[in-house]
């Protein structure tokens, strides 16, 4: 998961400006991290495929 996590950020940092650290703690913090990992995986997934 962490490495997924990893993905994410490493894509939406320059927008964002949330860190690895700062969104692993998130997802902590998270009821159900798999699931919101699930859709910034494929919101990821979208933005690279625009670019």
């Amino acid at each position: 998961m962490l490495v997924r996590i990893k993905n994410t950020t490493d894509t939406f940092e320059i927008v964002d400006a949330i860190t690895y650290e700062m969104a692993v703690d998130l997802y902590k913090r998270d009821y159900d991290p798999e699931s919101i990992l699930v859709i910034w995986e494929e919101m990821a997934r979208v933005y690279n495929d625009f670019l």
